[in-house]
């Protein structure tokens, strides 16, 4: 009886970790798309602030553009090691 109730266990627990996983890795992609929404928003901005003359519109996207790349980056990176 006591076999049967680590086995059990042991199901439960692998099956636990496998939905887990799967979590993770939805997770990261779902953010790793979102961020690259943001840096392809933040490219069309440069392009269109390059095209209008508009020094406003194209320090807006390099900023915008910069902290995206940085925020997704180090964000993967960290969901990754865990």
């Amino acid at each position: 009886m006591e076999t049967l109730v680590r086995e059990t266990t042991i199901a439960a627990q692998s099956v636990r970790s496998e939905q887990a996983s799967e979590t993770s890795l939805t997770n990261t992609l779902s953010f790793a798309f979102a961020l690259t929404a943001v840096f392809i928003a933040g490219i069309t901005m440069a392009i269109v602030g390059a095209a209008t003359a508009s020094t406003v519109i194209l320090s807006s996207a390099i900023i915008i553009t910069t902290v995206a790349a940085f925020v997704g980056v180090y964000g993967i990176l960290n969901m990754m090691t865990r």
